[in-house]
């Protein structure tokens, strides 16, 4: 059977996906458990070396995609479990340091179910993420217009926090004294 590549890169930071052509059959590379594989430009070094050492070990299996590629893939596909099983990758593979470049990400911004992902690891993690190098700069991304969908991005995060009681939608009154 002739495999055929389909191009996954626009979003993905990692490489194209593989796919089997008989119908029905999906081969797409996975990381190792525990391996993060972030969009934190520092970590370009550390990302490679994962891959170098995968490939060494698998060499017959296509290199690791990170968990976005798969879910447009299986999104694509209409593969559900493929999508389900993407969904928690993510969620396992997302940190502090990474998850505010993720929910401005162009893949959170394009698919609901990412999105909610993502949202839900920055709200559970909300003291830590706003303290993040990543957060202030996708907020200043957002502030200035530069990320398309950041308005629904920040009312959906907003909202969030809001129903967590995690902020306050308006100001406590001020009682005073009286004289």
């Amino acid at each position: 059977t002739e495999n055929r590549f389909v191009d996954m890169t626009e979003a993905s930071p990692i490489r194209p996906a593989c796919v089997k052509g008989e119908e029905g059959e999906v081969e797409v590379g996975v990381g190792v458990k525990g391996e993060r594989l972030t969009r934190d430009p520092d970590d370009g070094p550390a990302r490679q070396a994962l891959l170098d050492i995968h490939v060494s070990e698998h060499p017959t299996l296509p290199p690791p995609v990170s968990p976005k590629s798969v879910y447009r893939l299986a999104h694509l596909l209409q593969r559900e479990e493929l999508q389900q099983l993407a969904l928690d990758a993510l969620s396992t593979s997302l940190t502090t340091k990474c998850a505010a470049g993720e929910l401005f990400g162009p893949v959170s911004i394009a698919y609901t179910d990412v999105k909610k992902v993502v949202l839900d690891y920055v709200v559970e993690n909300w003291q830590e993420v706003q303290a993040s190098k990543s957060w202030k700069e996708m907020r200043e991304k957002a502030r200035t217009g530069e990320t398309e969908g950041a308005a629904q991005i920040l009312f959906d995060l907003l909202s969030t926090l809001q129903e967590k009681d995690l902020i306050r939608a308006t100001p406590q009154k001020q009682t005073s004294d009286p004289p």
